[in-house]
């Protein structure tokens, strides 16, 4: 699922069809459970290097910081504790 807000003096919310229009805006895009199709999206609209894409689609991933020209690339992890200890996977383009 994408979620696609940007600031253009008040916060709005946007959609992936007008996310290229968007770029001139600060944007933030939250993507849970993201799919093949979602990264390959992503991927073109932002000009994401393929290692990356292949890395905000699987899980696992190891810790780290990527830095590119454009963009920098990061995989952390949180504990969330409900009826047992899980831990998550988050993946931050920035």
């Amino acid at each position: 699922m994408i979620e696609i807000y940007y600031y253009d003096g008040s916060l709005k919310k946007g959609s992936i069809d007008n996310t290229s229009k968007l770029r001139k805006y600060p944007i933030w895009i939250d993507i849970t459970d993201i799919t093949k199709e979602e990264a390959d999206t992503i991927k073109k609209v932002f000009n994401l290097h393929p290692l990356t894409v292949e890395d905000l689609v699987n899980n696992h991933t190891r810790i780290k910081v990527e830095d590119f020209p454009q963009y920098v690339f990061c995989v952390f992890y949180r504990i969330k504790k409900e009826k047992k200890i899980e831990i998550k996977e988050l993946d931050f383009v920035l």
